[in-house]
């Protein structure tokens, strides 16, 4: 009985440490999130090449600390460089930005919670926040299989469809027709 509650003990430390925890959490992106009068619609963009095993987003707050939204496990797996949506109904419709948004996953022996920040734009509610119109940065250009292209030679990639990414999370899809 001893030994299987040091083993027990010990396997809780070494199977999945805490730096290993923030580590992977880092490579979890929040893409987007879209929000109606009664759902959720929250998109992961798992940056790492491994998948994450029983991926959910568990729960949702917004800034006063109130659950809009808990979810519940509907997927066996999001593979590595993905972007997944995870639907939900939303408990109630009058919450006030910024939403905190709670994703887990399993990673050996253990869920893994990652807290995301989801930040204060209006998006189609009468708010009182004003939008912020600026032009958006272009952060990188992947292929439709998500492999980077370096922008000197996305002029050089005729009638391939390429996905601009851009730091507001806005992605754009196009197609160089002519050099």
């Amino acid at each position: 009985m001893k030994k299987a509650l040091i083993i027990l003990l010990v396997s809780m430390f070494i199977i999945a440490p805490k730096h290993l925890k923030s580590q992977v959490c880092s490579e979890i992106l929040l893409s987007e999130v879209l929000l109606s009068d009664s759902t959720i619609e929250v998109m992961i963009n798992n940056l790492s090449y491994d998948q994450l095993n029983y991926p959910f987003v568990e729960l949702v707050t917004d800034a006063n600390g109130d659950t809009i939204q808990m979810g519940n496990m509907n997927l066996f797996v999001q593979f590595g460089g993905t972007i997944q949506s995870y639907y939900y109904p939303l408990l109630q419709s009058n919450f006030v930005e910024p939403l905190t948004i709670y994703f887990s996953y399993w990673l050996k022996g253990d869920f893994v919670v990652c807290e995301l920040e989801y930040g204060t734009v209006s998006i189609g509610y009468d708010s009182h926040m004003q939008n912020i119109i600026r032009e958006p940065e272009l952060v990188r250009v992947v292929d439709l299989l998500g492999r980077e292209v370096e922008f000197s030679s996305v002029s050089s990639r005729l009638m391939q469809p390429l996905i601009y990414i851009y730091d507001d999370g806005s992605r754009v899809k196009k197609i160089a027709a002519c050099k």
